[in-house]
């Protein structure tokens, strides 16, 4: 009975994937677009839904170039849509398996790319301070459900990270180990050298509230320009540390 289910399953797949790869994505999207609110915009698309491509998608406030799909029929055996989706934003690309079950949780898996950082810091903040610099993301999965945050595992870093004008300055190299713990999702903050020494802690809570605390000591004392750069951020104790607390929220239902 079990393989009578297995092979039935398989011949309605492999039906399903020739079905889909003729039809075009165009006239997939005008109707799902007509019958529903998708969380995303496409425009100048091309291919199949199979697989295919849009020179520009919107996805809330995020606007994506370049954005490419090929979904993975096998995963619906599973109950999970799911595609290896890649894209561009600025300068920056980023690749990821991408999904949503049947029941509504979203994931994304292997997540491998790099962004600019001022694209990101103006997306998060509301004061941004005119970094530079580029953030490397590697993430194993990152899942959510009814707009809550469930897990994160991978590890950020941040390369040739600076401030732009007026200071235009590099401040050195870091990375982020991230992990899901009883208390949320924890993210260990060091430096990998550079003219900085940096320790800290980011906690995101499942709602998208976040706290960052930090303490940056400036290694190389001579380095006034630095010196400058850290008083905008903050007063130096009597150890030379220089503490940073920044809380906010990540609008997960615009990003999703």
């Amino acid at each position: 009975m079990k393989q009578i289910w297995y092979y039935g399953a398989f011949t309605l797949v492999v039906y399903f994937v020739f079905v889909m790869s003729q039809i075009p994505a165009t006239q997939v999207y005008a109707l799902l677009k007509s019958n529903s609110q998708l969380p995303v915009s496409l425009y100048q698309i091309s291919g199949s839904i199979w697989e295919g491509q849009s020179t520009v998608a919107d996805i809330g406030v995020n606007r994506l170039e370049e954005f490419r799909w090929k979904l993975h029929p096998w995963a619906l055996i599973q109950g999970r849509l799911q595609a290896r989706i890649q894209f561009s934003k600025g300068t920056g690309k980023m690749t990821a398996v991408s999904g949503r079950t049947f029941g509504g949780k979203i994931f994304l898996h292997d997540v491998d790319g790099q962004l600019p950082l001022n694209d990101i810091e103006s997306f998060i903040s509301k004061s941004p301070m005119g970094l530079i610099g580029d953030l490397d993301i590697k993430l194993e999965n990152l899942t959510l459900s009814d707009h809550l945050i469930d897990t994160v595992e991978g590890i950020l870093k941040i390369d040739g990270a600076g401030l732009g004008p007026p200071i235009n300055t590099t401040i050195g190299n870091f990375k982020m180990v991230i992990d899901t713990t009883d208390e949320g999702i924890r993210g260990v903050l060091s430096d990998t050298g550079g003219p900085l020494q940096t320790e800290g802690l980011l906690l995101i809570q499942p709602d998208g509230s976040y706290k960052l605390t930090a303490e940056i000591t400036l290694r190389d004392t001579s380095r006034s320009d630095l010196q400058n750069a850290l008083r905008l951020i903050g007063t130096p104790n009597p150890d030379g540390k220089v503490a940073i607390v920044q809380s906010g929220k990540l609008d997960l239902e615009k990003m999703w």
